[in-house]
Order: structure tokens, then C-alpha cells, then sequence
């Protein structure tokens, strides 16, 4: 027996429309399509009709094909979109295809600047002294039915995703998303992919370095974890590497004596005044991270706004159940999801509360 699909039906006074609506008159806005173009999507009005139906199948969960099937019934869905003609599935799959995923990411920084860069809206520039980053991951299911197939490593050796295990899913074919998110807006700034589940100890690093790479990160940010990436390693190498404030809960038998032992200052910095410098940096984020690490219920507190957003994602867009299973389609994807999950935040979310109440759309 088929499962009965929900007709997109568009109801402007919901407020879940409104805020499509916002979504789609910003990308096919004069400086949208600047944007888009910029990245490639050219022309940018074909791109526009084609990211239209993209972002409409995530936004309310559906295929493609469905979503198609949709606008071509429904007269009052074709005007709110305000595409010119409506393109098949195949052209929309091509569409897809031919982005560039790096081009696809950069497209959608542009976009969450364009908006936090507005006269109505605070910029990040503004604001910009010491940031707070939440980092974490999250298990995210390719569709694939494993009850009814089984598959073994050996048989996805060779895929992007693969078998992993999380308190949530426990057993699971897929990848591993980590997401880094501003504290203070809960915008999305970065986000990785890994087949399965590898330790989120090893994947710090590699955040780390995306973030400086595109400018985020910056000295004397704190970077807050979860207790998944406790180690002494974790404390040691953001502090020396990257000099922000890395505020992981600690365990048990910690030892702020046995971490200040891990970092040594190097004797090339004594006697010259580059030298003293760092010396200098080092001391002030060791002196700021004894004093917030003694507080780990506010860590936690801190940190659990991260897990709000990770419910408001799968529980609203597409990120639970994911159809692509090459690794540029999955990039792509969460790119596009990511995009939604930004917009939404940042024109409907002032505190926590509004990210609950968000969460149970």
C-alpha cells in the first residue's frame, strides 16, 4: 500500500510560507543573482527556477519528482515561486549535477553575509571581536532500507558512506556531520562530512583549519565541545595552533598543572619581540581558559543550543533521511539544507526559546 504524499499546498498567512517566501525573493533578488551567477549558476534566472524547486522539495521534505508533480498542478504554487517555465526533472537532476559542491558552500556564505549585511541587520563585522563556536556532530542516515538488504563493510568499502554507530540511531549506514554554529546568532559557519562515524577527537583539526582558512577563526575565539572531544591533545593543539580558547567539559581526574606541563613555550620565542608576543597571547588564554573551565555546567548550557539546532534540522528539512549517495551529491544536499537551516534562524530565531518552539514546526 503507497503512503499518501502531502499535497504543497501554499497558505500565505502560515508562517512556515512566509518564511519561504523571504528565502526565495532574496535569492532572486537583484544581488541573489549576482551571487548565484558569481558561483557559476549562470544564467541566473534559469538557476533561480532550478534552485526554487531544490529548496522547495527540502523545505517540505519531498522528492524531486513530487515537487514537480506539484507545481505543475497547482496554478497559485507556480505564482508563488515566480519561476518563468518549469523545468523537468531531468533538467533540475542536470542542474544539480553540474554545481561545483566548494562553489555551492561559497554561494551560500554569500548569501547568509548579504543578509547579515543589511541595513535592518546587525553585521558580523560589526560585532566582530571574540567569537564563541559551538562545534558538534551528528549521525545522518543515507536511505537505503538495510532491514530488508543486508550490507556488509566489504560491500561499502568503496561508497561515501558507511557503517557507523550513535547513542541516537545506534547501528546506521551513512556519514557523520559536523556542524560549527555562532554562539551568539546560531548561524551556520562551517560544516564536514565523514563516511560512518569516526571519533569526533580527530575531526577537530580539520574544523579548526577550514575556519581559519575562510577567515572565521580568529585569536582568542572560544570554541566550545561536547565531552566527545576530550582529550588533552584537544586543549594542547587549538591553544599552540589556532591560540583561541578550546572549553570542553572536563572529566574526571583532569589536571590544569599536567595540561600547562603539555604546553611548553618553545625557546625561539625568548629574546625577540615576535617572540614575546606569543608568549604573551599564550599566557592570557591559559589564565581565560582556568577561569571558564571551572564553571562546566555553563559549558554544557552553552553547548546545548548546537543539539536545538541538529532537532530543528531533522525534524524540518531534509537532513535525516538523506537520497544521494555519492559524496559531492551529499555535499551538495547539506549545502542546500544548511542554506534553509541559516536563513531560518536568522530572521526568526532571538533566544533559545524561539529555536524550541522552531523545532516543533
Amino acid at each position: 500500500m503507497k503512503t499518501m504524499k502531502t499535497p504543497i499546498i501554499v497558505d500565505t498567512t502560515d508562517h512556515k510560507w512566509i518564511l519561504l517566501f523571504r528565502i526565495l525573493e532574496l535569492i532572486r533578488s537583484r544581488e541573489g543573482k549576482q551571487i548565484i551567477a558569481k558561483h557559476g549558476m549562470k544564467p541566473a534566472h534559469k538557476a533561480y527556477s532550478h534552485l526554487a524547486i531544490l529548496i522547495l522539495s527540502l523545505f517540505f521534505c519531498n522528492d524531486i519528482s513530487y515537487t514537480i508533480q506539484e507545481i505543475e498542478a497547482r496554478p497559485p504554487l507556480q505564482k508563488f515561486l515566480k519561476i518563468e517555465s518549469i523545468p523537468k526533472k531531468g533538467s533540475v537532476y542536470r542542474f544539480l549535477s553540474s554545481i561545483d559542491p566548494d562553489e555551492l558552500l561559497k554561494m551560500t556564505f554569500d548569501l547568509f553575509h548579504l543578509v547579515t549585511s543589511s541595513p535592518n541587520v546587525t553585521s558580523f563585522s560589526k560585532q566582530r571581536r571574540r567569537r564563541t563556536i559551538i562545534i558538534d556532530s551528528t549521525s545522518l542516515s543515507v536511505d537505503l532500507n538495510w532491514h530488508k538488504k543486508s550490507y556488509s563493510k566489504e560491500q561499502l568499502e568503496n561508497m561515501f558512506y558507511g557503517w557507523g554507530y550513535s547513542k541516537s540511531k545506534k547501528y546506521y549506514i551513512g556519514v557523520k556531520l559536523t556542524f560549527a554554529i555562532d554562539q551568539k546568532t546560531l548561524m551556520p559557519l562551517g560544516f564536514m562530512i565523514h563516511r560512518g562515524s569516526p571519533s569526533d577527537a580527530v575531526l577537530l583539526s580539520e574544523m579548526l583549519e577550514q575556519l581559519k582558512n575562510r577567515r572565521i577563526l580568529r585569536k582568542f575565539d572560544k570554541i566550545i565541545l561536547d565531552r566527545g572531544y576530550y582529550s588533552y591533545a584537544n586543549y594542547v593543539m587549538p591553544i599552540q595552533k589556532y591560540h583561541v580558547i578550546p572549553l570542553i567539559a572536563p572529566k574526571k581526574g583532569f589536571s590544569m598543572k599536567r595540561l600547562e606541563s603539555l604546553l611548553p613555550y618553545s625557546l625561539f620565542w625568548f629574546g625577540t619581540k615576535r617572540g614575546k608576543e606569543k608568549i604573551k597571547q599564550q599566557k592570557a588564554i591559559i589564565a581565560r581558559l582556568k577561569k571558564l573551565i571551572q564553571d562546566p555546567h555553563k559549558i554544557a548550557e552553552e553547548r546545548s543550543v548546537i543539539e536545538d539546532v541538529f532537532k530543528f534540522a531533522k525534524g524540518n528539512f531534509s537532513f535525516e533521511k538523506i537520497h544521494r549517495y555519492t559524496a559531492s551529491s551529499l555535499q551538495k544536499m547539506i549545502t542546500l539544507n544548511a542554506l534553509l537551516l541559516g536563513l531560518c534562524i536568522k530572521w526568526d530565531i532571538a533566544e533559545k526559546k524561539d529555536l524550541q518552539r522552531l523545532a516543533n514546526w
